[in-house]
């Protein structure tokens, strides 16, 4: 028999925990899309149908993308699993992989499933964006760090930035 899977959340959000703008992440730091990349190959991606829309409606390469909507026709159009309850989805996909299960937005669908978080890779990218529309739900009662590096900005990274490693307290 094995192991349960872990679920983990991964996230970047500026100093007032903002994610999102209009749709559309709110800079470009390209040493976090590779730490992004690195984090979630090859293990199941699930995500609200806005995230989905922000990729351009199309699965990354070497990961499996699973979608949270009300419309499970999305699903037959760009041949992605579809899901309309969280719970479901996370019921089901912790019972078929044994791998790492990525939490990866918005900010919606990280409110309703960073309780089942055990882990919380997070990138503080240390900036305000002032008309910011979607945030990422506070965490810093439950989880604890666990590992930092700082990133600095230059000609790929908008903003200077922290990765940070979360586990969730209890765990450690």
């Amino acid at each position: 028999m094995s192991a349960l899977p872990q679920v983990a959340v991964i996230a970047a959000a500026d100093l007032d925990r903002a994610i999102g703008r209009n749709n559309a992440i709110p800079w470009h730091i390209r040493d976090d899309m590779r730490r992004f990349r690195e984090l979630t190959m090859g293990k199941i991606m699930l995500m609200g149908r806005r995230t989905f829309e922000s990729l351009g409606c199309r699965c990354l390469p070497g990961r499996i993308s699973v979608v949270l909507t009300s419309d499970l026709s999305l699903g037959e159009r760009y041949h992605v699993r579809c899901f309309t309850s969280a719970a479901e989805a996370l019921d089901t996909l912790t019972r078929e992989s044994s791998g790492e299960l990525m939490i990866i937005g918005g900010g919606k669908v990280y409110a309703e499933l960073l309780p089942f978080a055990s882990r919380l890779y997070f990138t503080r990218v240390l900036t305000r964006i002032l008309d910011a529309d979607t945030f990422f739900p506070p965490f810093e009662d439950t989880f604890t760090l666990e590992a930092e590096t700082r990133v600095e900005a230059g000609v790929q990274n908008d903003f200077p930035c922290l990765f940070q490693d979360y586990v969730r307290k209890g765990d450690c």
